[in-house]
């Protein structure tokens, strides 16, 4: 996550955060290409953090758990998309 922070602070309007899979997220227990995350905001999932275990690059056939910390690059506004998607409530 350093690098990460690194690198946001190097590149004028890119910034990376950590934003977690809320229990009731409609993409809790599903797959991280569902969310088209990249596609509907232009930010990437750069790594999945579940408890100690980190998913560096993950496929989008990667299953999300609620408690699933993603890590996101993008833009301010591409990040708030992703947090968005996120906390949309399941069906």
């Amino acid at each position: 996550m350093e690098r990460f922070a690194d690198l946001s602070r190097e590149i004028p309007g890119l910034m990376s955060a950590r934003l977690e899979v809320p229990p009731g997220s409609r993409y809790a227990g599903r797959v991280l290409g569902e969310t088209h995350a990249r596609t509907l905001t232009g930010a990437s999932v750069v790594a999945v953090v579940r408890g100690s275990e980190v998913i560096a690059s993950p496929a989008p056939m990667q299953p999300l758990e609620a408690g699933d910390v993603l890590v996101v690059i993008g833009t301010e506004a591409g990040v708030a998309g992703v947090r968005r998607l996120l906390a949309q409530p399941g069906r």
